[in-house]
């Protein structure tokens, strides 16, 4: 199995999307319902808040949600260390590795406010990596700099 994520194949993705479904089937069949505490963030609050009517006829939406928010972190971890060339050739073994560590902790397996931030975190620190090579870096980071106190 890892054999086949050690190489960059376009279709890899389709298989990682089938490992990962595979590997967090428990989280489908067992959905856990999610609650907004009082030190959530607003975003976080305001997601639940538009979710809470359709999660009650639907009460599997907030698994396929951290599901889909997984799936995308892992998509965009394979994609950062690939750019990055941080192994020595590309492939999508961080994505099914970050898939089967995530799978370990119950607690990654649900809808959250750390789980939506790991998210915008992700795509902040690969803007970040990206301006490395940039002569003239001030504008990027000030507007990077801005996206993390929006959030």
């Amino acid at each position: 199995m890892i054999g086949i994520f050690k190489q960059k194949n376009p279709a890899n993705v389709i298989l990682l999307l089938v490992f990962g479904v595979l590997i967090k089937l428990p989280m489908f069949l067992h959905p856990h319902i999610i609650s907004s505490k009082p030190d959530d963030g607003v975003l976080y609050k305001a997601i639940v808040r538009l979710l809470a009517s359709k999660a009650q006829n639907i009460p599997s939406l907030y698994p396929v949600l951290a599901f889909g928010l997984l799936f995308l972190q892992a998509i965009m971890l394979t994609r950062f260390i690939n750019n990055q060339r941080m192994m020595s050739w590309p492939s999508y073994f961080p994505g099914m590795a970050y898939l089967l560590i995530t799978s370990l902790l119950p607690e990654w397996n649900y809808f959250s406010a750390p789980l939506l931030i790991n998210s915008i975190l992700l795509l902040v620190l690969s803007g970040l990596f990206r301006i490395y090579n940039q002569p003239n870096a001030k504008g990027t980071i000030f507007n990077w700099g801005g996206t993390v106190v929006a959030i």
